[in-house]
């Protein structure tokens, strides 16, 4: 009946009545069939307790696509409720399971095709065993009529559930169900989910407002906060996330990923990268290749081509690799730079370089012999040729001879000074002090002035007279003139008469 006392249609031809008349309850246990509930798709294995009150029962409660289990059902016209049951809902595609969860309250609407289930504890453990998934979940909403399950976590993560796939220190900030893998080779992957909804006539598992997925030491951000799990227990690619790595100083932001998550220390993804240079301006680094290496450190691999027109600032073109380390703020460049200039009378190359660069103060290293990008020689100075008193001048670039020697030449590391427009080469204590010992070069981009300073070598062998030439080189690249402004320090062997004889003259 459907009104004043609820009760449903209940049928069994095979049971042991026991009446109590003065406590005003009948008992009806099942013996051979099962009871018949609402409809022969939902029976009742187990007994029932007939009261002026209603219908309570106890047992196991089958409904087609689920069985529950319980000491105390409530019975009503279209449903039930109790308040601990133990929930199996079965698998449409076999003869598992695909949801099981226990000590849970429980209220069933047939005429709605529904039923909610709150947890008794703070949390309960449910579990997903064809997507070798758990979660610890406050409540859940049964579809029956879509074949679906929403389910989530009001509360803020316990202890317990906390440290449950527990890898980020971000975590404290979260709110709402942890689902966690058991897949023996995910080695407890895990996030977080407010609201998710489970689809078991698919068997996948639609998390929402996932804050991100740690991973290694990278936390993974989903496109619109949306996760799904697979059937066999995988996370669908994950299209337009962003990777925070590493997961404690978040040097690196790669964002348009598209992400493959294997476990909880391994994952493979393409991904975008922001390059910002000296200037805030943005320029896109594409790297193909980001995973997470042996020592659970996120790493990235791309590749830069000369027709991508990139450059480390406004004044270093850049063509080569490029390497994210996760651990490391800078990015790691192995290829050729080149200085931005278009003065003549000098010839400038690629250099080639493997360092890591800070855009917004770029120290490259510069060795004693420089090559190029394709493992040539490359001169920085300015040359005597030997076929005839020539000088010229070289910055990273070629030289015209193969016995040209250099007159002035710089190793240490090249940099850029903005406020006098000069690439300069040397120590980077010669270059921020220049009365530091020390050899030294220096472009002057604007006027187009080459100069040089330092220990000279004026390339020419005097036998036992030695000279050691100390000064400036000049070479005006306009108007091609060079000048040479040194001290010369003559080193040559002088016999005891003609000394003497010196000696005796400064003393007369």
């Amino acid at each position: 009946q459907s009104s004043g006392t609820l009760v449903p249609e209940m049928t069994n031809n095979a049971v042991n009545i026991h009446w109590e008349p003065y406590n005003d309850v009948l008992f009806a246990e099942q013996t051979s069939n099962a009871f018949q509930i609402l409809n022969d798709s939902t029976t009742l294995t187990g007994e029932l307790a007939i009261e002026p009150s209603g219908i309570s029962g106890s047992g196991k409660l089958d409904m087609k696509n689920a069985y529950l289990t319980s000491n105390n059902y409530q019975f009503r016209d279209i449903g039930f409720s109790a308040d601990t049951v133990n929930l199996n809902l079965r698998s449409l595609n076999n003869t598992g399971l695909t949801v099981q969860t226990t000590n849970v309250k429980a209220d069933v609407d047939f005429s709605k095709q529904s039923g909610y289930f709150e947890s008794n504890d703070d949390f309960t453990l449910v579990e997903f065993p064809e997507n070798k998934y758990i979660s610890y979940l406050d409540y859940f909403e049964w579809k029956m009529r879509e074949a679906n399950l929403i389910m989530g976590a009001r509360k803020k993560l316990t202890p317990e559930v906390f440290n449950i796939g527990y890898q980020s220190p971000e975590d404290d900030k979260l709110t709402g169900a942890r689902f966690v893998s058991v897949q023996y080779d995910q080695d407890s992957l895990s996030f977080v989910s407010p609201v998710a909804t489970y689809d078991y006539n698919k068997n996948v598992l639609n998390a929402s407002e996932v804050q991100f997925i740690p991973v290694a030491d990278a936390l993974i951000y989903p496109s619109n906060g949306e996760v799904s799990v697979l059937e066999n227990g995988k996370l669908a690619y994950l299209d337009s996330a962003v990777i925070i790595a590493n997961n404690l100083q978040k040097y690196h932001r790669l964002h348009t990923a598209e992400i493959k998550v294997e476990s909880s220390k391994e994952y493979s993804a393409k991904a975008y990268y922001d390059y910002v240079d000296e200037l805030d301006e943005v320029q896109l680094i594409y790297f193909n290749d980001v995973r997470v290496d042996t020592g659970l450190h996120t790493v990235a691999n791309g590749a830069i081509t000369e027709p991508d027109n990139f450059t480390l600032s406004p004044y270093f073109a850049y063509q080569g690799k490029v390497r994210l380390d996760a651990y490391d703020s800078l990015l790691f460049f192995e290829g050729g730079t080149r200085i931005v200039q278009e003065c003549d009378n000098i010839s400038t190359g690629w250099l080639r370089i493997a360092t890591r660069i800070y855009p917004r103060d770029i120290y490259i290293p510069v060795p004693e012999q420089p090559k190029d990008i394709n493992f040539n020689k490359s001169f920085a100075g300015t040359f005597v040729t030997q076929d005839s008193i020539h000088l010229y001048s070289s910055f990273l670039g070629s030289r015209k001879q193969y016995n040209d020697n250099y007159i002035a030449t710089a190793s240490g590391y090249l940099t850029y000074n903005k406020y006098t427009a000069t690439y300069q080469i040397g120590s980077k204590e010669k270059i921020a002090n220049r009365n530091v010992p020390g050899n030294y070069l220096a472009l002057d981009r604007e006027n187009c002035v080459f100069e040089g300073e330092g220990k000279l070598d004026l390339g020419v062998d005097l036998g036992q007279l030695k000279l050691l030439t100390i000064g400036k080189s000049k070479h005006d690249l306009i108007s091609d003139e060079k000048e040479l402004n040194v001290v010369l320090g003559l080193n040559f062997l002088l016999n005891q008469p003609s000394l003497n004889e010196m000696a005796s003259e400064v003393d007369s």
